[in-house]
């Protein structure tokens, strides 16, 4: 299992700041975006001006660590071409958006971008049947709120990675929200492939070390 430190940004300068922090250590780092309609409060890029523009500003980072990105927005297929157009190696989209996820999973289907799906916390991991051969990477949420770090990490989740692994044994689950050190052994446990951390790691004093001390407390296979 391995530890994603999750970056949620209210600039561009934001973002290549919390990237140059965890780059020496971390092979992944996770965006989220937050359009202000889905759920609140607004993020980069859509509290900006130009909204194409910012996010071409993602093609002069470094190639490491690898970008996933999560589009905690509405309609996951505004925007999805230009996102497409930078370096991001990942995009997964929420499957409660109201417009279009299984359209925007099709576009990403037809790039070189890894696709997945993000599910709710109350949303049940059975929908997943609804994309029987399209879903390689599910993340489960593990917060009623989403969008902004400090929400409470929620036991039901692990229920929740059992009843993924069952329905796909090679997709890769991922866990994000509110997740803390007391939560790895249990989160390895049930199956999660990866979890994302966000105010764990850049709340901390020495964001570096921090991170790095929670990968070395990762139970060993």
């Amino acid at each position: 299992m391995i530890i994603i430190p999750s970056i949620i940004a209210k600039d561009f300068l934001d973002v290549e700041y919390k990237l140059k922090q965890v780059s020496s250590v971390a092979k992944w780092a996770h965006l989220d975006v937050v359009d202000g309609e889905f759920a609140l409060p607004a993020t980069w890029p859509f509290i900006c001006d130009d909204i194409d523009e910012e996010i071409k500003q993602l093609s002069n980072l470094p190639k490491e660590p690898k970008i996933g990105l999560h589009l905690m927005v509405s309609d996951p297929q505004e925007y999805l071409d230009e996102w497409i157009d930078t370096p991001v190696s990942r995009i997964i989209v929420q499957y409660e958006s109201p417009e279009h996820t299984s359209n925007a999973l099709a576009v990403l289907d037809m790039s070189t971008v890894e696709s997945g799906i993000v599910l709710g916390f109350d949303t049940p991991v059975s929908v997943l049947a609804e994309f029987p051969e399209k879903i390689k990477f599910v993340q489960l949420m593990s917060i009623n709120k989403i969008g902004h770090y400090g929400e409470h990490f929620q036991n039901e989740v692990l229920v929740k990675i059992k009843e993924a692994k069952k329905f796909n044994p090679n997709m890769i689950i991922s866990v994000d929200g509110g997740i803390k050190e007391e939560h790895l052994a249990m989160l390895k446990k049930a199956g999660a492939d990866q979890v994302v951390m966000g105010s764990a790691i850049f709340e901390a004093n020495d964001p570096v070390g921090e991170l790095k001390r929670l990968q070395n407390l990762v139970p060993k296979d």
